[in-house]
């Protein structure tokens, strides 16, 4: 019979929350690893139960593989999100084989979960790296790269990280821990994981950019920029950025709302790859960052001539597509807020 503890009414609680979180996001493509990992927490946790109330554990320990389940689960749910039209192939599968070849093993619960956590704690500073390596593409990509960053995600598996860390050391300690306390630990712990899971599921349905088309056409790669090689190959890189700053200021061309590299090139007639390395080696910066710098410095204009203009407005006409990306930059361009920067002014 099922005994109803606190733990066993959390991780039922737990498991109507993935198990919405899966629907919500069925439809999305974009998000088919996070759904995915979503399924594999929700039959964790019918197995936690089951075991904890002695229903499954006589006929055979499930639930340690899990843990060697979950990091490369989650690599791919970041996989899948920034990078959509890369195809995970067959080769993926050799991922999974140390949860396959442990199957048999389970009654060694201390040394399969140890190295379940290890091996979360692997995947998942792989996945911070390949967002960090997503980030910086973008910036390359498109002018509005902040509507697509997911600082939030980074920030999200930090914390997973640390929750690793902390239960590795719970592992090590368990046999010397009082019963009780390992208990309240292992509750925090899964606490822990509901409120990340929750924030998970969130963001990913309150970031609607993440499912627009461009990015699914455009295969990046955190080594694509081209670099500068020599002191020859840097005064061209500069002479073309001079060309290229020249015309897109005289044609207003940073205007463009949701400008891309690839619109750009296509304006100024150059190819995407000279036109990246124009602005990277001769102009010192990113393509988002070159472009807002001029609609921030439009803006900054404006504000100047009417001080008490709406600053929506100024935005949208220098080519941002919203008023949080707007209000973004302005205070990463200038260290103060629009209303900050238009207080000064009048003050001056």
């Amino acid at each position: 019979m099922l005994e109803i503890q606190p733990i066993t009414i959390l991780q039922i609680v737990f498991f109507v929350q993935v198990c919405f979180g899966a629907i919500l996001i069925a439809n999305q493509s974009r998000y088919q690893g996070l759904r995915n990992l979503l399924l594999l927490t929700a039959t964790l946790l019918v197995f936690n139960v089951l075991e904890e109330n002695n229903i499954t554990r006589s006929i055979h320990l499930v639930t340690p593989i899990f843990s060697l389940l979950t990091g490369p689960l989650f690599f791919w749910f970041v996989h899948r999100l920034v990078k959509p039209s890369v195809q995970l192939t067959s080769r993926r599968i050799i991922h999974v084989l140390p949860a396959l070849l442990c199957l048999p093993f389970t009654h060694w619960v201390q040394v399969i979960l140890f190295l379940g956590t290890f091996s979360q704690i692997s995947y998942m500073v792989f996945s911070i790296k390949l967002i960090r390596s997503y980030h910086y593409a973008t910036a390359n990509l498109t002018a509005d790269s902040h509507a697509y960053r997911i600082d939030w995600l980074r920030k999200l598996l930090v914390v997973a990280v640390t929750i690793g860390v902390i239960d590795l050391v719970r592992l090590n300690l368990q046999p010397i821990l009082a019963l009780d306390f390992a208990i309240k630990w292992y509750f925090a712990t899964q606490t822990g994981y509901l409120i990340m899971f929750s924030w998970m599921i969130y963001k990913s349905i309150n970031q609607p950019e993440l499912f627009e088309a461009w990015q699914d056409k455009t295969v990046w790669s955190p080594d694509g920029n081209l670099t500068v090689q020599d002191e020859g190959e840097t005064a061209q890189a500069q002479s073309i950025f001079k060309w290229l700053d020249s015309k897109v200021i005289n044609e207003h061309l940073y205007r463009l709302p949701r400008l891309t590299l690839r619109q750009l090139a296509i304006e100024v007639d150059m190819n995407e790859k000279d036109l990246s390395w124009a602005i990277n080696c001769g102009g010192g910066v990113t393509f988002s960052d070159y472009i807002n710098r001029l609609r921030i410095n439009e803006v900054q204009a404006k504000i100047v001539e009417k001080p008490n203009a709406n600053f929506l407005d100024l935005a949208l006409a220098a080519g941002f597509n919203s008023k949080s990306t707007f209000n973004a930059v302005f205070k990463q361009q200038t260290g103060l807020t629009p209303t900050q920067y238009s207080e000064s002014v009048a003050r001056n």
